[in-house]
């Protein structure tokens, strides 16, 4: 092969692979320059999400703190002497026979925490099926 051809040939590929970078590269950029463009957005949303959350925790501090000192200012008025009465204890024998009474007369009642009784029986099939069953 004569050696103007093969500079020639060198100079053709020398020229494609420096086009095929710099097409590499444009798309690089283009994709880099987008994934900034989606980040910079998350990171706008998250920055405005953290301001309405400081916000509402200021407002429900605010809030709370509103509620203590009024339960602080009720607790300050209210006389000592308008508190209820405390209940006059009956006597051990009256209590013993009115607990007597509520046990014997009225038994406890059970219910389950699903609120289904666990001692019905469940009817799993037909009856008119158990004798082909039993075949």
């Amino acid at each position: 092969m004569n050696p103007v051809h093969l500079s020639i040939v060198a100079l053709i590929v020398i020229a494609a692979a420096a086009l095929a970078s710099f097409i590499v590269g444009q798309r690089y950029q283009r994709r880099l320059a987008l994934a900034q463009v989606r980040s910079e957005k998350h990171r706008q949303f998250a920055a405005e999400n953290l301001d309405r959350v400081k916000r509402q925790v200021g407002q429900l501090q605010e809030d709370l703190s509103t509620a203590r000192q009024e339960i602080k200012r009720l607790t300050r008025e209210r006389p000592k002497a308008a508190a209820a009465p405390s209940p006059v204890k009956p006597s051990t024998e009256q209590a013993k026979l009115d607990l007597m009474q509520v046990l014997v007369d009225k038994p406890p009642r059970h219910v389950p925490a699903h609120g289904f009784a666990d001692t019905l029986p469940s009817r799993q099939f037909d009856e008119s099926l158990v004798g082909v069953l039993n075949r």
